[in-house]
């Protein structure tokens, strides 16, 4: 579930914030994301793609970002029986800490709708990763 709520909204967001995009597609990001209230209660401006990436991709706090469900994952793959080898991280951990942390550094004013597709790409590879190491 994790999985498919991180590549969805990188998708979607990656569409979003394309300049050829069309009008509202940020408001109607802000409500796929499930993320109105919080927007309007975090932000004193209106949205706009900084914002929107802001709260939606790299806001580690908010339940519905993609940075959250990375971390989360990260958390639930070290539980998982060869989730570490000697407390180093396996290599589908890697993986998502790569991701994780390239997201953590991210300043939202650098991330370009371009990214976030491809970004939709490299999670749908942990998801793969994943069914390759746990499910055959």
């Amino acid at each position: 579930r994790r999985l498919e709520r991180a590549i969805h909204l990188a998708r979607f967001l990656g569409h979003a914030l394309r300049e050829e995009a069309p009008e509202g597609s940020l408001d109607l990001a802000l409500e796929v994301g499930d993320s109105v209230m919080t927007h309007r209660r975090q932000y004193s401006v209106t949205s706009g793609p900084v914002t929107i990436i802001d709260l939606l991709v790299l806001d580690g706090l908010n339940p519905r970002s993609i940075l959250f469900q990375l971390n989360a994952l990260k958390t639930e793959l070290e539980l998982l029986p060869g989730g570490t080898d000697n407390g180093r991280p396996s290599d589908l951990g890697r993986l998502v800490l790569r991701l994780h942390t390239r997201l953590a550094v991210a300043d939202p004013a650098s991330v370009e709708a371009a990214q976030l597709t491809d970004l939709s790409y490299e999670i749908g590879g942990l998801s793969e990763a994943l069914s390759q190491a746990y499910l055959n």
